[in-house]
């Protein structure tokens, strides 16, 4: 599995947030997603129709030092062209502009953890690149389901020369 390297513009995004742990990652995502889909169509300005998954992990995180209690910020969002006002119960994200490596995951979302593993154990310790300080996500077309066999989406790694 071989990445594309990006350097991406800054995102401005509009969502909601949870933070959550490691272990509690699953069924809190899902209630995140829950009460953000049917919320979409209240977010202004927005920027086509896909939807950003984001984790921001606390600075200074390592993945050798993920544990099951690891806290972060999980993010259900869509990209906006620009700021307007902010549906109840929902939160700006800057992402700032950067290097990525974009994957992409093929098959359900129980089988991500397959693709997370080879990211950060097998290619990017091989790899020229090292983990930047800034929010990873996933890309999601408005057709995803997290049990479609069919499923894709992109995973964009923030990254920085070694």
């Amino acid at each position: 599995m071989t990445p594309r390297i990006e350097t991406i513009a800054k995102k401005k995004l509009v969502g909601m947030k949870v933070r959550l742990t490691i272990a509690s990652a699953g069924p809190k995502t899902q209630e995140l997603w829950q009460g953000f889909r049917p919320r979409v169509d209240e977010v202004q300005n927005t920027v086509g129709p896909n939807s950003l998954s984001v984790q921001q992990y606390d600075p200074g995180m390592s993945i050798a030092s993920l544990t099951p209690a690891t806290e972060f910020n999980r993010w259900a969002t869509v990209e906006v062209a620009e700021w307007g006002t902010l549906p109840e119960g929902m939160e700006q994200l800057m992402v700032p502009a950067g290097m990525y490596a974009i994957f992409v995951h093929k098959g359900p979302a129980q089988t991500f953890i397959q693709t997370w593993l080879h990211i950060f154990q097998e290619w990017l310790p091989a790899s020229d690149y090292a983990l930047d300080e800034r929010p990873h996500f996933e890309v999601l077309t408005p057709a995803y389901r997290l049990d479609d066999p069919n499923a894709e989406e992109e995973i964009y790694i923030p990254i920085k020369l070694r």
